[in-house]
Parts: structure tokens; sequence; C-alpha cells
């Protein structure tokens, strides 16, 4: 026992005085890890790795000071850059984690010396330079799932239960997220080195940030410091529109000419009709992760394709549609799915040949939408889009084809073949990329951003108010760059590539959302961060790019999702309740709406009258409620 406590302190004494070492090119950027000959950015979180760094006594970490900066001495570790002392976040025996100085800026190197104990390590030469971008990961190593959350959310872009203890789930396109960095450079109101940085105004990079998902350019719509914190850098941007699907999708970050290491994110890509949900005048319909389809609410022209006219207030599956489908679109009383190979199955509603088989009776299950000559199953189609009585959809070539009612002509200038089997629009350009169609009118958008129309002219945005026909001339909507394009009953919506939404048409209960119920004959704004729409028969919702969801116009059936208030009308948007993050996208049916979780869940509310919000029951509801799965057990989730 003596020999024992003669020894313990002479141990002791041997561990503080040993001297902290650190290779040379040791201190690399903490989020990237990229090589330590990498010059590292004033304000960069570094990492230092060595040996002998602390004495492993308390393993401290992220302690402040009485004035609210990061203590520059941790347990028994201190580190200096030419002479400057480095807030320290974390120190380890093998690693110090540290904020490089921003006083180094304009500087090209640094010595940086380790002090531990009153003992100092051999100085070390750290390049310096203006920016050294570098994206977190999960696993802490420069590479693999980025930590990266969909905006105002602390849900994790990745595979669902990839990430222990924490919610994650696929991003789609046009949803932002929020990228976790460091390194990114200088920023306009800097906070002091060892600082949280301002929320109000916050710290925004003095040079703008480019980023890419799956190789394409995103939107940034912010770039700065994190408020609160020290050294993290957050850049929020939106996925962009035509991004590949994956578990593993890249994403990387540019900034004054440096570029940051690739972490991934899971993506599900855009289906090619643009569509998992589709809501009908009394029923709506979705497509599961296995490309199959689901539908519930109104039933009596076999609009829910299961072979019977019972109406059902859960979903049932589609008879011969499991598996294959990667699109659906809704009419008033018919439902219209696309497949993978190109060909477009439709059941319900037909008397006017919404189901494009060349006959006129009602299908209960769904039938081949033939070509105009009747010979074939109609084929190479990338997109479908339906209005009341008519579908349209988009070939490879970018033609447009069009079958079921013309009454308006809505189809276009020809008239459709015996039985409504599809037929050519014609007077449109070639390079058609989505349509959509209301109650007897069609909008058509190209692959440049130009929107067409045609069919009754108040609902154009064309300046006419005559609510006849132009006799299916397509003409030009006065709007430029368009994204998207929705159309309702009597009112429709676009939204442009700078996200904000554009709306037009009759008004009568306010649809259009500009605060009146005046008719509106050209587009006006309405919103602006939105990355789609729905319309219904007199109310309209939008989908911000936050994930959250507005509604507006009539909520005679609570369609407006408000709760205490959804029964009252509005002229201008109002949030759905319960709905504010998290949506991926919506539909909108002829008084009820619909919206897709990033969960896979779907959420519906407004008029329920032959169970068409898919809750098991047909009681009108005023906020969203969860739709139930297949039979009524547990509730759906269609990926």
């Amino acid at each position: 026992m003596k020999v024992i406590l003669a020894l313990c302190p002479c141990l002791l004494a041997y561990a503080a005085v040993a001297q902290p070492v650190v290779p040379p090119d040791s201190v690399v950027n903490n989020a990237s890890f990229a090589t330590g000959t990498t010059p590292l950015a004033p304000g960069t979180i570094a990492a230092i790795f060595g040996s002998n760094l602390d004495d492993g006594s308390k393993n401290p970490s992220s302690s402040f000071g009485p004035n609210g900066e990061l203590l520059t001495t941790l347990g028994s570790a201190s580190v200096t850059f030419n002479g400057i002392a480095a807030p320290i976040f974390s120190a380890f025996p093998t690693q110090l984690n540290v904020q490089i100085p921003l006083e180094l800026a304009g500087q090209t190197s640094a010595q940086m010396v380790v002090t531990v104990n009153g003992e100092s390590s051999a100085a070390q030469t750290v390049p310096i330079g203006a920016d050294s971008p570098g994206i977190f990961s999960i696993n802490q190593t420069g590479g693999g799932q980025g930590d990266i959350q969909f905006a105002n959310t602390t849900t994790y872009v990745a595979p669902p239960g990839s990430i222990s203890g924490a919610r994650a789930n696929a991003g789609l396109p046009g949803q932002f997220i929020t990228i976790y960095c460091t390194g990114l450079g200088a920023v306009q109101n800097p906070p002091e080195t060892g600082k949280p940085a301002p929320s109000n105004p916050p710290s925004t990079l003095k040079t703008a940030p480019k980023v890419t998902i799956g190789g394409l350019s995103a939107f940034v719509s912010f770039a700065g410091l994190a408020p609160g914190f020290v050294g993290l850098y957050q850049v929020n941007v939106q996925i962009p529109a035509q991004v590949p699907s994956g578990i593993a999708v890249p994403v990387k970050i540019s900034v004054g000419g440096k570029t940051s290491n690739t972490v991934n994110i899971a993506i599900i890509g855009n289906l090619p009709s643009g569509a998992r949900i589709a809501a009908g005048e009394l029923h709506t319909c979705v497509v599961t992760a296995a490309g199959g389809v689901l539908c519930w609410g109104g039933n009596s022209n076999g609009q829910l394709g299961n072979g019977t006219t019972a109406p059902s207030s859960v979903p049932v599956p589609v008879a011969g549609l499991s598996t294959g489908v990667v699109g659906i679109t809704a009419g008033g009383r018919f439902s219209c799915a696309l497949t993978d190979v190109g060909t477009v199955w439709c059941w319900g509603y037909n008397a006017q040949g919404e189901a494009g088989n060349g006959k006129t009776s009602d299908a209960h299950t769904p039938v081949q939408v033939m070509n105009s000559a009747g010979t074939a199953p109609l084929s190479g189609l990338v997109a479908i889009g339906s209005g009341h009585y008519q579908t349209c959809g988009v070939t490879s070539a970018g033609t447009l084809i069009c079958w079921g009612a013309d009454d308006e002509n809505d189809e276009g200038p020809e008239k459709p073949a015996a039985g409504g089997r599809p037929v050519q629009v014609t007077g449109i350009p070639s390079n058609i990329a989505a349509v959509s169609g209301g109650n007897g009118y069609t909008l058509a958008l190209t692959n440049g951003g130009e929107l067409l129309g045609w069919g009754i002219d108040s609902s154009l945005g064309i300046g006419a108010l005559t609510g006849g026909p132009n006799y299916g001339t397509p003409e030009k909507v006065p709007l430029g760059s368009v994204y998207a394009v929705y159309a309702g009953y009597e009112d429709a919506c676009a939204v442009l590539n700078d996200a904000t939404l554009w709306c037009w048409g009759a008004n009568s209960d306010g649809e259009v959302g500009n605060n009146n119920n005046n008719p509106v004959g050209t587009p006006v704004q309405v919103l602006s961060g939105i990355v789609a729409a729905g319309g219904g028969d007199d109310d309209t919702c939008a989908l911000t790019g936050y994930g959250g969801v507005m509604c507006w116009g009539s909520s005679s059936n609570g369609q407006n999702g408000t709760g205490p208030m959804g029964s009252t009308d509005t002229f201008t948007p109002q949030q759905v309740v319960g709905l504010e993050v998290g949506v991926v996208e919506i539909a909108s049916g002829y008084r009820h709406n619909c919206a897709v979780l990033v969960s896979g869940e779907v959420m519906c509310w407004g008029s329920n009258l032959i169970g068409q919000l898919g809750n098991g029951d047909t009681k009108d509801q005023n906020m969203p409620v969860a739709v139930v799965g297949i039979g009524g057990n547990g509730l759906l989730e269609i990926f």
C-alpha cells in the first residue's frame, strides 16, 4: 500500500508535464476533414489532432464565459494562432475542436501552439484562406449522410430509420432544406470571435454560395451564420425540380472558388406526372410506394375502380393496379393513372369518353386509354392531367393528346374521336412539359416556362371575363418563367420560378386570394415562397417551401382547414391548423383538400359527404384528419 501511494503522485506529475504533440498538417476543417494543407478560413470550426492535447481529467465541452463568449481554456488545454487565443468547443487528449480566430482575416498562414498545464507543443504552420467550405456529416467523417434537415424542423433529409434517435424522411423536389456547415467565409454583421451569431439582423454571407443537389443547381434562400451558434453556418436551399431519386443524392457547396466535401441526402424524385395524390369531386386517390393505387370516397360511377359502385370512407385498392403506376390524376367523377411504360388507365364516369377507350359506358375497373384510331393502347406518355370532364397527356416528344368532353373546346380546336378517343392538340409548341385542366378549360406549360390556355375564357388568365369559349384557340397567359400550373374548377394558379404564386379566375368566393371576390381576368400575385398549389370548386390551397399549407376562399365545409374558424370564408390565405411544416404534396377536390406528409402519411379536411376524407366516417372536418389504412386498420402511409 505504501508503494502505491508513493507511485501515484509520480504518475500524475508525469501526465501533467507531458508535452502536447501536434504532427504537421493535423489541423483540419471539422466538417470536411480535408487534408491539413487546405487553407482554413477565419471563423471556421477546426479539429486539431495529436497526443497529450488535454490531460483527460474532465473531457469538458462547450463552456461559455460571463460575457457569453466561448472559453479559450477548457479543461487543461489552450490554443493560440499567431498568439491569438482560440475559442475551444471541446478538449480531449487526442483532439481539440476550436474556432479559427476571426482576427486572422487577410493572412495566409498562422503559427499554432497548444498548451496543456503549462507545457506547449512545437509551433505548427496552419494555412489560412478566405474560404474553406465544409458540410457536417452525421458520422463525423466528412462523407456519408449530411447534417441536413428540412427547414425549420429537426427532421433529417435521410432514409427513414437511418439515424438513431432522430426522425428522418426523404425529401421531395421543391422543398426547402437547411445545410449545416462551416468555413464559408466573411459575413455581414459579424459576431466577435467565440461569440454566438446574432439573429436580428442575421450574419449573412458576403459572397453568395453555390449549392448543387444531385448535380443540379439549387436555389439559395439564405446563407450565413446560424443564429445562436459559434462558427456554425446554415444554408437554406430549395431541392431542384428535376433532382434524381436515391438514398444517397450528393450535395456540395462552393464559395469563393472553393468546393466543400460531398455529403448525401435521400430524395424521392418527382413522379413523371408530378402527383402522388389526386382529389376529384367526391373521391381521392393515391399512388403507393409499390406503384399501386388506392382510392376512397364516392363511387357512384365506379371512380374507386374496385368493381363496385359502393362508396368507401376508407382506402380500397384499385383493381389491377398494384404495381407500375407512377402518377395519378382525378377529374370530376373519374380517375386516370400513368404507368412506368407510358400507358394510361382510367376508370369511373365515362359518358363523354373520359376513359378514352372508345366507349361511353362507365368503367368500374381501370380500362386502357386507346390511340385515336382505337387500334392499340395509347403509349409514350410522360405526364397526365385531368379537368372536370377531360384528360390530357404529354408525350415524350412534348406533344399534347387529350380525350373526354369538349363542350367548351377545352381540348383544343380538334374534336375527340368516337367514344372520346384521344386527339392531338395542334397550334401549340411541341415542347409541352405539364398540363392541368378545370371545368371547361385546359392549361399547358412548355419546357421554357410559357403558359398556354384554351376553353372558357374567364378561367384562362388572358384578360377576358365573358365566361364563353375561345373555340379551342390556345392563347398565352401573361406570365413569365412558370414552374408549375394548377387548374381549379373556375380559377387557376401558377407557381413561377421565383416561388411566387399568381392566381386568376371567377373568384366568386375569394378563391383567387387577393382580398376580394371580384372576377380576376389576368394573374395577380398572391404569395411568395410557394412550391405548389391546388384548386377546388371555390377554394384554393398552397404549399410553402417550408412544407406548410395555406388555404383561402369558401370554407362552407371546413375546406380552409382553420379549425374553429374553419367554416368562415376568407379572401386571403390562412394557415391550415397543424400543417405548418412537413408537407410534401397537396391536392384539392370539389370541397375537400388533402396533404401528403414527409412521413408518407396522408391528411385530409373539408367536405366528407361520402367519405372522401378517408378517415372512416362521413363527418365534415374543419381541420386535417389522418387517412386510415386499408380496411380502416391503422394509418395510411404511401411511402
